[in-house]
């Protein structure tokens, strides 16, 4: 990833996403580390921020010995830490095939499945494979939502070319979660023109990770979906009860679970991975605790906490459980309105932040309860919004609802109203959540 040392302090500090943090480092090398004109070159217009923060950090004397790099991988999502089961072996084979630069029809290559089935899993264990075994190859890795807010402020900088143009130059490209550019028609488009440039280098990969197959995506830009048709597919699809139980015993850590309780856990939670493991994972944390044998009823309690199938939720305090306020509950508008009256109260731009955040949350699960796919895109959109209001950058944000409304005749929620606070197109990116 980034590794120019002052680019890596800024990535630290919030004032640059991993994705422009390489942007600006390509700048860099081009302008023999002078910081003021690669800045200037990225379209950043005001240096003083960077400078700032630079000047900061450089004053601390245990600042040369840190790691300032922001990373979004998992060091141990690898190959060897993938599970195993023959529903995946079709999609573990087309990412081995880029890693061991085996022949390809096309370099483009489609990973789909539902949530919970690894998809991040294999882009990690992907690069890390290429930077091990191929370090002079450039391979970079970025989530979808990461990239969306790039783009859009690199459009906003008018660089949006340059930036498209350095995708282009990467060598191995592995875009994680990809349906978030069901967004917004311009993200297609800036996505297809990656495409037709990566399609030009012959030695170039470029991997999507998606929910969804690539006919089910909901675009605007039909050439986008025409191209992600065309790419070399695999889909994760689920294990079956004999593999969910065997990765039940793994993910319990060899922990000698009953056979009665790895079937009900296998039984239960069939169509999301993560969740078998934290399932298995906090089974053995409860009963060490509880200094218990990992009894039946203790694992169906386990099963409906992972999953959130449980009905009752009791207070921290104790007492009779209450049953937890639905959406449908006129009650439940409350929660709205006091939500509205924390962002018009809101006197700084964290606060802004901090309300925004719970607001577009609270929007994101409620949508995502329909499940019908032409809810997706707006979906996308308040997530890419989400993205930006934890980097601090409310403007982009801003814009995005803006968008949303525009493009459906429903706004997303009474209760949204991301706030703008002046000057904020230039906030730092400190996440937040």
């Amino acid at each position: 990833m980034v590794k120019h040392p002052d680019v890596r302090i800024l990535v630290k500090h919030g004032l640059l996403s991993e994705i422009e943090g390489l942007f600006l480092s390509q700048h860099m090398r081009r302008e023999s580390d002078n910081l003021v004109s690669a800045l200037a070159m990225a379209g950043f217009k005001d240096a003083s921020p960077f400078l700032e923060a630079l000047g900061q950090e450089k004053s601390q004397e245990t600042a040369a010995r840190r790691d300032f790099l922001v990373n979004p991988l998992v060091a141990d999502m690898t190959f060897n830490t993938f599970v195993q089961a023959n529903s995946y072996l079709a999609a573990v084979e087309l990412v081995l095939r880029v890693c061991r630069d085996s022949p390809f029809k096309s370099n483009l290559s489609f990973i789909y499945g539902r949530a919970g089935f690894g998809k991040t899993h294999l882009l990690n264990a992907t690069y890390h494979d290429m930077t091990r075994f191929h370090p002079e190859r450039n391979t970079v890795f970025v989530n979808m939502l990461d990239l969306a807010v790039a783009l859009i402020r690199a459009n906003r900088r008018e660089v949006r070319s340059e930036f498209i143009d350095f995708l282009s130059r990467i060598d191995t490209l592995l875009i994680d979660d990809v349906q978030f550019c069901e967004a917004s028609s311009q993200l297609q488009a800036d996505l297809l023109e990656v495409i037709e440039r990566q399609l030009e280098q012959a030695q170039h990969r470029l991997i999507f990770s998606c929910d969804v197959k690539p006919g089910e995506l909901q675009l605007t830009v039909d050439r986008l979906k025409s191209a992600m048709e065309k790419m070399a597919t695999a889909e994760l699809k689920p294990p079956d009860k004999v593999e969910r139980e065997q990765m039940v015993l793994r993910f319990a850590g060899g922990a000698g679970l009953p056979a009665e309780v790895r079937s009900y856990i296998a039984e239960n939670i069939t169509e999301n991975i993560r969740e078998l493991k934290a399932a298995a994972i906090q089974l053995v944390a409860v009963a060490r605790g509880l200094g218990k044998e990992t009894y039946l009823e203790l694992a169906k309690e386990v099963v409906s906490l992972v999953t959130g199938s449980a009905q009752q939720k009791p207070e921290i305090g104790g007492g009779e459980p209450k049953v937890m306020a639905d959406e449908t509950d006129p009650g439940a508008n409350h929660h709205s309105q006091l939500l509205k009256q924390i962002v018009h109260a809101a006197e700084s731009s964290a606060e802004h932040t901090l309300a925004n955040q719970i607001i577009l949350s609270r929007t994101i699960e409620r949508l995502s309860r329909d499940k019908s796919a032409a809810n997706r895109p707006l979906v996308a959109g308040l997530q890419i919004a989400l993205q930006a209001v934890r980097e601090g950058d409310l403007a982009t944000a801003s814009k995005l609802m803006r968008s949303c409304e525009m493009n459906t005749k429903q706004r997303p929620s009474p209760s949204i109203a991301v706030a703008e606070s002046e000057g904020d197109s230039k906030l730092p990116l400190h996440r937040m959540g």
